[in-house]
């Protein structure tokens, strides 16, 4: 099972795998998208080739959202590189012959290429017993690299928790930063008047000793 005590909270720690994104591959960093929320969700190519299509059609169909909340996708399996890209192709094959004007349901979005599990062991969502078969989680985190959030199960049953949980989030980082701000703002004024106060001080004190 997955751990919250362990996991939740925590930064995400540097993985040393491949990614594939548009058909190209290169070394995977979470580096590369700090500043952003980032939905980690799990699946499988080799044991149920059948469901990642759904789950790829339920993203698309909530992509502008994922778009207009600034969040980036990042789909995890354990399969290497080679395999993920003739997977894109063949996702753009399909789609193509069947809808060749429209092209909304893509894979356009990073594929991890966990091809030795240390996302899935880190996570715990790899099976012992079958080294091919993942169990479906969903992890959420923050624009500062740490995990606020998982879900016990694939990113199609959750993808309404997903978009919900992250406007909490922001709207709880709006108002943090608000806060901030304000705060920021009262001890620059509260510096400010300290000054002008001394000034004044001294100012009158120079005046009585005239």
């Amino acid at each position: 099972m997955f751990s919250n005590n362990v996991i939740l909270f925590k930064p995400i720690p540097k993985f040393d795998i491949l990614y594939v994104e548009n058909g190209l591959f290169d070394d995977f960093t979470f580096d590369k998208y700090l500043g952003k929320y980032v939905v980690l969700f799990f699946y499988d190519i080799k044991n149920n080739p059948e469901v990642f299509p759904d789950e790829i059609i339920t993203i698309s169909k909530n992509r502008k959202i994922f778009e207009e909340l600034n969040v980036v996708l990042l789909a995890v399996s354990n399969d290497n590189v080679f395999t993920l890209t003739s997977l894109i192709l063949h996702n753009h094959l399909i789609h193509y012959e069947q809808n060749p004007v429209n092209l909304n349901v893509n894979i356009d979005f990073p594929l991890l290429a966990d091809k030795n599990n240390e996302i899935a062991l880190y996570f715990n969502v790899w099976n012992f017993k079958n080294p091919h078969l993942y169990q479906k989680k969903v992890i959420i985190i923050n624009p500062q690299g740490i995990i606020k959030k998982n879900f016990d199960s694939s990113i199609k049953k959750n993808i309404d928790k997903v978009i919900k949980s992250i406007r909490e989030f922001k709207f709880t980082d709006a108002e943090d930063l608000h806060r901030r701000e304000i705060t920021r703002r009262n001890r620059k004024f509260d510096k400010a008047s300290i000054f002008m106060f001394k000034l004044a001080l001294n100012n009158l004190l120079s005046f009585n000793t005239l």
